[in-house]
C-alpha cells in the first residue's frame, strides 16, 4: 500500500521546500540534500525528515528525538518504532510526468469536456501579480479556515520562491474573477509543483479551475519541466474541507502516491552515549562471574 514508484521527487528535498514551513521561533532546517530536515528545540531537540534515506543519528551535544517518514520503504525501518504523531498532513500525493502537449488526452472525460467548455465559454487565464492574487481571496464562508490556511501557505511560498512562484487568475466571459492558482517551477530540478488555489462560486464558471491546470501544463512545458507534483490528496481521516480538492485532482489522472506512516526513535547524546556504553560494558564483564557463583 505504501510502495512509492522510483521516480517519485521528494520535494521535502528541495532547496526552500522546507523553509516555507520553518518560520516559527526555535524551528531550523538541518543538513543537506538528499537529508534535509527540521530541528525544532536545542536540549532534547525534535527532528522531522521525509525522504528516501535513513536520517544519520550519530549522537551529538544534546540528545534527540527522531521522525523519519521513509519514502520507498514498504516495510518498518530496523530500530524505529512507529509514531502516534505523523510528521505531515500530507499522507497522499501524485504527480504527472508531461510528454507531450497532448496531456490533456490522457485526462478523465469530465476534465476534457470541462477544458473545451472553458474554450468555448472565452474563459481567459492571466499571470497575475502576488497581491492581486491575494486580494481576489476569500475571507468568509464555510471554509474560512481552510482559506486561512491557504493565505499563510501562499504567503510563505512568496517570499522563500518569489522569483519562481506563479500566481494565475481565471476570468470569465464578463471579466470576474472566477478561480486562482500559486504554482511553483523549479527548471533546475525539473520540478514543478501546484500550490494555494481557490474558487469564487459567484463568478458561476465550473470550468475554470480546469483552465488553470491547462495553463500549468503549458507552462511547465514552456520552461522545460515535465514533472508535475499535485501537491496533497485527500484520503479518508483526512479533514472534510480537503475532499473535494482530492477528488478534483484526480479527474487529471495523475500518479498517485500513498505515503508511508511516520516511524520514530531516540538518539542519545554523546555523554548519555559513553555512559550506556559503560553500563553495557560493566554488565558483560560481570555476567560470567555471576553465573559461574550459581
Amino acid at each position: 500500500m505504501y510502495e512509492v514508484p522510483d521516480d517519485y521527487v521528494v520535494p521535502e528535498q528541495l532547496p526552500g521546500m522546507l523553509e516555507t514551513t520553518s518560520e516559527m521561533r526555535g524551528v531550523e532546517v538541518v543538513g543537506e540534500s538528499p537529508l534535509l530536515g527540521l530541528r525544532i528545540g536545542e536540549r532534547l531537540a525534535r527532528e522531522i525528515y521525509i525522504s528516501r534515506f535513513e536520517p544519520l543519528l550519530t549522537p551529538q551535544k544534546h540528545s534527540r528525538i527522531v521522525t523519519w517518514r521513509p519514502i520507498g520503504y514498504r516495510k518498518r525501518p530496523v530500530g524505529w518504532v512507529r509514531s502516534p504523531l505523523e510528521v505531515s498532513l500530507k499522507r497522499a500525493t501524485a504527480f504527472t510526468h508531461l510528454v507531450g502537449d497532448d496531456y490533456a488526452t490522457h485526462w478523465s472525460s469530465t476534465a476534457q469536456r470541462d477544458l473545451r467548455h472553458a474554450q468555448e465559454r472565452g474563459v481567459r487565464v492571466e499571470a497575475v501579480p502576488f497581491a492581486v492574487f491575494m486580494e481576489h481571496m476569500p475571507r468568509q464562508g464555510k471554509f474560512r479556515g481552510l482559506f486561512s490556511f491557504m493565505s499563510w501557505q501562499a504567503e510563505r511560498f512568496h517570499k522563500v520562491y518569489a522569483d519562481n512562484m506563479r500566481w494565475y487568475l481565471a476570468y470569465n466571459a464578463k471579466a470576474r474573477v472566477a478561480a486562482a492558482l500559486g504554482v511553483l517551477y523549479l527548471p533546475e530540478h525539473n520540478f514543478s509543483m501546484s500550490g494555494t488555489s481557490y474558487s469564487i462560486r459567484e463568478a458561476d464558471e465550473r470550468s475554470a479551475p480546469v483552465a488553470l491546470r491547462d495553463r500549468w501544463h503549458k507552462d511547465a512545458l514552456k520552461e522545460g519541466i515535465t514533472y508535475l507534483d499535485w501537491n496533497a490528496l485527500w484520503r479518508p481521516g483526512d479533514a472534510r474541507s480537503w475532499r473535494g480538492f482530492g477528488a478534483f485532482k484526480k479527474k487529471f489522472k495523475p500518479n498517485i502516491v500513498y505515503l508511508p506512516p511516520t516511524y520514530i526513535t531516540f538518539v542519545p547524546s554523546i555523554r548519555l552515549s559513553r555512559y550506556l556504553l559503560r553500563l553495557r560494558r560493566l554488565f558483560r564483564t560481570d555476567a560470567p562471574s555471576s553465573r559461574g557463583a550459581q
